[in-house]
């Protein structure tokens, strides 16, 4: 239909009808743009993991808030993320350990934009290598696990259990069934 001004027949011997074509495709070009990012967005979101989007808020130091299984929160900016754990330094200092399969949800602050990945942890070091490695240093430590806290000394860390001693006088071993650790804080800067 040549009469239309739209139309990409019509003569754009008219400025008017000029100008409707031109803005015309400047708007079905803006929304083919939007189309692809909204695209693009979906497709990052689908292959996402928790892992992954954890790692890329580590590299890019974002303050974090953490909530976890049983209720336990922590806050802090992610030092390392392990195959299963993540390694936190909370605002006013010392270390928070957590077990990946804790976390319940993740939050960050609004600037912090999109952040979508499906990266694998760079470190191969477990929850349970990382405590064994700190238990030589006996830290002072509290551990929440399903059952409850447990703090005293980082005694020793196993296969699949973690051993806190309890405060003098009494200084009562308590053994942790690793699967059961969620969060261990300690108002210490353990070395990774």
């Amino acid at each position: 239909m040549p009469d239309d001004p739209r139309s990409p027949d019509a003569p754009l011997s008219d400025p008017s009808a000029a100008d409707a074509w031109l803005a015309d495709v400047r708007a079905d070009d803006a929304a083919r743009r939007r189309q692809r990012a909204a695209w693009l967005a979906r497709q990052g979101s689908e292959s996402s993991s928790l892992a992954g989007t954890l790692l890329e808020l580590a590299e890019r130091g974002v303050p974090v808030h953490l909530r976890l299984r049983g209720g336990a929160e922590v806050r802090g900016t992610i030092r390392a993320a392990g195959a299963d754990v993540l390694v936190l330094r909370p605002p006013r200092g010392g270390t928070a350990v957590v077990a990946m399969d804790a976390v319940a949800t993740v939050a960050a602050g609004p600037a912090t934009g999109e952040v979508w990945s499906e990266r694998s942890p760079l470190l191969l070091t477990s929850l349970g290598e990382v405590l064994a490695a700190w238990a030589a240093e006996r830290p002072e430590v509290t551990v929440h696990a399903d059952g409850g806290t447990v703090p005293g000394e980082l005694a020793a860390a196993g296969t699949d259990v973690v051993v806190v001693r309890g405060a003098p006088p009494a200084r009562e071993r308590t053994w942790v069934a690793l699967a059961a650790v969620v969060l261990v804080t300690s108002p210490h800067d353990l070395a990774l």
